[in-house]
């Protein structure tokens, strides 16, 4: 089992998480899959096991610290290695500053932030041992820029970025990339269903996995830090 790569995948039930776990279970990996919702969790496990490698679902939420480091350790203890973790699970907050719902805004923070940090916490000695490997964090474009009623969203995601950015710096040394990725409007159920913009002209699931896929394959003497992703026509209708 461990002559197979592994990888960790959050928020990888649907969407871009599980257009990730796909790509790496076609590749071989053995893949640890985390979501909140155990139907559709269990769902995706058994259609990637069609790929002829191991899934571990864990239902959980990524809010809870005790959680994340369960995560973290049976991943390692059951496939003996970690080559790849990709913190891709978000939350979405919308509110005005002076109606904000402070548990929403800590809940935000918790799963877009803390989470990411305490994965990298709990997977970076596994994670140097390999010749080569990589934390990959799915930000936004929100984490570049400012956008009204979704202070709590933008801020986790800038926090995200930075937090990415000093971690590269300690890990690099050791063959550990870190990068972070910046895409706009991605095809999923958080945003693919506003009735001012037009779907069809969204990024797709697989275009982030396709992406990842590159971050993966990329040598080891590179490694891209940030990339920002823009769906390449306007989707604004």
């Amino acid at each position: 089992m461990t002559n197979f790569k592994a990888a960790i995948v959050t928020g990888a039930s649907r969407g871009i998480g599980f257009a990730i776990a796909k790509m790496l279970a076609k590749r071989h990996y053995n893949v640890t899959i985390c979501s909140r919702h155990e139907e559709e969790l269990l769902k995706a496990a058994e259609e990637l096991k069609a790929f002829d490698t191991k899934i571990l679902p864990m239902v959980g939420d990524l809010a809870d610290a005790t959680f994340v480091k369960e995560l973290a350790t049976r991943s390692i203890e059951t496939f003996g290695r970690l080559d790849a973790l990709v913190n891709n699970a978000g939350i979405y907050a919308s509110s005005k500053v002076e109606d904000m719902d402070i548990d929403k805004w800590d809940e935000t923070l918790a799963v877009n932030v803390r989470a990411p940090m305490l994965l990298s916490k709990h997977c970076v000695k596994e994670l140097i041992k390999q010749e080569s490997s990589a934390v990959v964090n799915i930000a936004s474009g929100a984490a570049l820029f400012g956008v009204g009623k979704m202070s709590a969203y933008c801020a986790s995601k800038h926090a995200l970025l930075g937090f990415s950015r000093s971690f590269y710096e300690e890990v690099r040394e050791d063959g550990v990339k870190v990068v972070t990725l910046c895409p706009g409007f991605v095809r999923t159920e958080m945003v693919a269903s506003r009735p001012t913009l037009d779907n069809s002209k969204m990024i797709t699931p697989e275009d982030m996995a396709q992406t990842v896929a590159y971050i993966l394959d990329l040598s080891p003497n590179a490694c891209p830090v940030e990339m920002t992703m823009r769906p390449q026509k306007s989707c604004y209708v």
